[in-house]
């Protein structure tokens, strides 16, 4: 699946295309859909739909406007999310493209070419010990100037390297700081709607940060305070669907909070459709990683083989179910070591009213042609991954002829190591997966939601569309499986 168009940081709305990684895409929501899961039938989601309005790009001239107000707030946030490591490449990139788009680099201006990258390490340092007026992209560049032109002589610095800089930090202390920043900034809004000021990304950003930190008594407070504003903008959670928390957050972020975090902020683990128990076997459900690697190494397995589950054909455990096989798709989404993070189950319901899966897959690479290094090397997405694993688990025919018409194909995107992104499938993999029969597709969308899409009827004719038939080949390949169908 190709990266997703989603939303830049706001720090970087201006440079989206040139500076914002792909997992900190999501921590400015454009638009949201509020999707819930409704299912009535072993296998189905039945989400209903509710537009929000798109957050605007903010104007930050006007300091005590709601909306230089909210930009400070999106700023904290931002800060508050990230690692020591990864905010500071991302102010010193800021403060190079501003560099580069005011021209202040020119040639023959040896100072400034040779002494930028300090003076933004100094920025990077107080940015990363949350000092005041250091949350966004201008008050880095206004801080910026004020070192570069001198007006703080007394505090000069030995040149440092990154790993230098990062070293006279301490992590703890830092993270801790930065949050602190943003909880002060959120308990004081003057409003009790949560959700007009900020996104779930955000939210899910600073419990990541809160679960980084040591416990004790502190820390478990501020776990507390981050995940009493996610009950604020998803109140499903407080009430009647506890587990679309699993939707919002990764759960390993969700396996180092304690359980006081969940009891203390309100959620309701215990409700008429979901018990105590249940809830925790998600939060702590391991995953067979086993049978994964036998698929990506090419060996063959037998039906037996392949991951069975049970439902009891009442409503929600069949969210349960999908939910199970929603996490097991962001387990294989972390194996990935390309860009975009995507994870892929296909699964059929069985006659026993259970369901089976039949097929795993998540992006990698995968080379052509493995005598020219680093040549002729394609990316796999995890949905033609996965189909190519059903392939060679069960059979070409059995597959085109009984299992892909009634399969469900479940995609989850990745956002660094705490959120999802949306994952529709891309214009390669839906014409791809119509071409092999499967009809019916489960996805993540950006906060906390999920997605069913039927794509319509299988189409074999769209075999011979080029970039189905290249990408589908070379998954068979690599399974080293035929698929016949596409040499007819």
């Amino acid at each position: 699946m190709s990266p997703s168009t989603g939303a830049i940081l706001a720090y970087s709305y201006r440079y989206q295309n040139s500076l914002a990684p792909a997992l900190l895409r999501p921590l400015i929501s454009h638009c949201s859909v509020s999707v819930r899961i409704q299912s009535s039938a072993c296998s189905s989601f039945r989400p209903s739909l509710t537009a929000k309005a798109p957050n605007q790009p903010m104007d930050q001239n006007a300091s005590d406007s709601p909306a230089a107000v909210s930009s400070h707030l999106n700023g904290l946030l931002h800060v508050a999310s990230l690692t020591n490591e990864e905010l500071f490449p991302i102010v010193v990139a800021t403060i190079n493209k501003w560099i580069r788009s005011t021209k202040q680099a020119k040639k023959g201006d040896k100072k400034e070419s040779s002494n930028w990258k300090d003076v933004a390490l100094r920025v990077a340092t107080d940015v990363a010990k949350g000092e005041e007026k250091c949350c966004c992209h201008e008050c880095w560049i206004a801080k910026y100037q004020m070192y570069d032109s001198g007006e703080n002589e007394t505090d000069v610095r030995t040149a440092l390297s990154f790993a230098d800089a990062l070293k006279t930090l301490n992590r703890e202390e830092c993270s801790k700081k930065r949050l602190q920043n943003a909880l002060l900034e959120i308990s004081s809004m003057q409003t009790s709607d949560y959700s007009a000021l900020l996104s779930v990304p955000q939210v899910v950003g600073i419990i990541r940060t809160s679960a980084s930190l040591t416990k004790n008594d502190e820390t478990i407070s501020m776990q507390i305070q981050a995940m009493s504003c996610l009950t604020k903008i998803m109140p499903q959670i407080e009430t009647t669907a506890p587990c679309d928390i699993f939707l919002a957050i990764q759960q390993p972020i969700l396996q180092k909070l304690s359980w006081d975090v969940f009891v203390k902020s309100g959620i309701n683990c215990n409700t008429s459709e979901l018990s105590k128990s249940e809830f925790k076997s998600l939060l702590y459900q391991e995953v067979d990683t086993a049978s994964e690697l036998k698929a990506h190494a090419g060996t063959k397995r037998k039906r037996g083989d392949e991951s069975n589950t049970k439902s009891t054909g009442d409503t929600h455990s069949s969210c349960l179910i999908t939910l199970r096989y929603l996490l097991q798709a962001a387990h294989l989404a972390r194996k990935g070591v390309v860009r975009a993070k995507h994870g892929a189950i296909i699964y059929i319901p069985t006659e026993d009213g259970g369901t089976q899966i039949i097929g795993r897959g998540w992006n990698h690479d995968f080379l052509l042609n493995r005598s020219k290094h680093q040549k002729n090397k394609l990316n796999l997405h995890s949905e033609v991954h996965a189909v190519a694993d059903s392939i060679r688990n069960f059979g070409e025919d059995e597959c085109f002829e009984n299992l892909f018409p009634k399969a469900t194909i479940i995609i989850v995107e990745l956002v660094s190591d705490y959120a999802y992104e949306a994952s529709h499938p891309c214009p390669k993999c839906d014409p791809m997966l119509r071409a092999v029969g499967i009809s019916r597709v489960v996805h993540t969308l950006a906060n906390g939601q999920v997605a069913e899409l039927d794509i319509g009827p299988g189409n074999l004719d769209l075999l011979k569309n080029e970039n189905v038939s290249v990408a589908l080949n070379a998954a068979c390949n690599e399974q080293r499986v035929t698929c016949k169908r596409l040499q007819d």
